[in-house]
């Protein structure tokens, strides 16, 4: 199925083979791609990747493995020029970050409001 709802729906799905449970799914900007979570303690709270399902191919790839020091990854948005908005969780606490989808470089994108700190778990991106 593609972004305006056209096409063949695709599944996400889980694998209880590997004790894991798909998240948060978004689209990519040119509809080709979906980004998601993939929590692999099987219950959807921790230990947490970031994937990506091709939709041409139907083949999925790991973008980002969970590690200490970045243990959760949720997906939040993508935005144009393969950028995906993903907020972390590990031992630096909880921060925000931009990755390039085409080369798995991430930076941290900081989100403030008045002064305060934001996770970008909150919020989602809302087309016209």
């Amino acid at each position: 199925m593609s972004a305006d709802g056209e096409g063949t729906p695709q599944l996400l799905y889980s694998n209880p083979d590997a004790r894991s449970n798909t998240g948060r799914a978004v689209w990519s900007q040119d509809g080709s791609e979906i980004y998601f979570s993939r929590y692999y303690d099987g219950m959807g709270e921790c230990d947490c990747g970031i994937e990506r399902l091709n939709l041409q191919t139907g083949k999925t790839d790991v973008l980002l493995k969970q590690m200490d020091s970045m243990r959760t990854n949720r997906v939040c948005a993508a935005l144009e020029g393969n950028r995906l908005l993903f907020c972390s969780e590990g031992e630096e606490g909880q921060n925000n970050y931009v990755m390039d989808t085409t080369t798995g470089k991430y930076e941290p994108f900081p989100c403030t409001y008045q002064g305060k700190e934001l996770s970008l778990t909150t919020f989602r991106i809302i087309e016209p």
